[in-house]
This record gives C-alpha cells, sequence and structure tokens, in this order.
C-alpha cells in the first residue's frame, strides 16, 4: 500500500519531498502514536 518513490517521475525535488510527507502521516502508523497513523491520532484529537 505505499507508494513507490521512483525519483524519475517526479519533475522537482518538492514534489518528491511532498509525497513523501504525505505517505508518512496517511498511509505509515506509528509506534509511539499506538500505531495509528499521524492523521488518525489528530482526527480521534479533535483536530481536523
Amino acid at each position: 500500500m505505499y507508494i513507490d518513490f521512483d525519483i524519475n517521475n517526479y519533475n522537482t525535488v518538492q514534489d518528491f519531498i511532498d509525497d513523501i510527507i504525505y505517505d508518512n502521516n496517511h498511509y505509515r502508523p506509528s509506534y509511539a502514536l499506538n500505531y495509528k497513523t499521524p492523521i488518525e491520532y489528530r482526527t480521534q484529537l479533535g483536530f481536523k
């Protein structure tokens, strides 16, 4: 389910970084957050 970060598919470094950040916040669960993604954790706390 993770994005395959093929660096040749990006026009700029910023696009590449943006995709990595999006992947980290939406798809990668964190042990420190009880195996929730950062977005799930923030939503559970009442933030949007």
